[in-house]
């Protein structure tokens, strides 16, 4: 079983997903219109966008998207420039191995797939960039737990359910931990 997914955050992104070129202002009744809500939350989740910088307020009860997003943007960009610069080395690597070959990022809970090289390999595992895998149960997601401090890697077994993805999948904390050591 996967961690569930909080629905308040899916909201809110669903809010900032409103505005777009014809919409660069919103005020909460549109946002429970168009979003189909309540206006009560509405009004609560604009407020907490504001708060944290992601909206801005120009006049009360209107809404306008927060500088904040540039910056979110800008570190996105940086992603992309080093997945650039890593690409060379990841083709080079699959091609002299004649397997795929990804760069990954960890947050914590999840990696993130960005950048790939692919095999041309019948049975070869081709991930996309943007793909995002569950850390336990893959070879990259497992470097990133076996490098990660004691404290850390704790935090993530305490918060993961290792639900087992395939028959190999290692679903025992315990084992899982055993495994991680042996490969550092």
């Amino acid at each position: 079983m996967s961690t569930p997914l909080n629905n308040s955050i899916l909201k809110a992104v669903s809010i900032l997903d409103l505005f777009d070129d014809k919409r660069q202002e919103l005020t909460a009744r549109d946002v429970a219109e168009l979003g189909d809500m309540n206006g009560i939350t509405a009004h609560r989740l604009l407020r907490t966008l504001a708060e944290a910088g992601l909206l801005t307020s120009p006049r009360k009860g209107l809404y306008r998207l927060g500088s904040k997003l540039i910056d979110y943007g800008e570190r996105a960009k940086s992603f992309s420039r080093l997945a650039a610069q890593i690409q060379p080395f990841l083709n080079g690597l699959a091609a002299e191995t004649k397997e795929g070959a990804m760069a990954t990022t960890f947050d914590g809970s999840v990696i993130t797939c960005i950048a790939a090289a692919h095999s041309d390999q019948t049975f070869s595992f081709n991930a996309r960039v943007g793909a995002r895998m569950e850390a336990y149960a893959t070879a990259n997601g497992k470097l990133w737990l076996a490098m990660s401090e004691p404290t850390m890697l704790k935090s993530y077994l305490n918060a993961t359910d290792l639900t087992p993805l395939s028959a190999d999948t290692v679903s025992d904390p315990d084992v899982l931990s055993q495994e991680l050591e042996m490969s550092i």
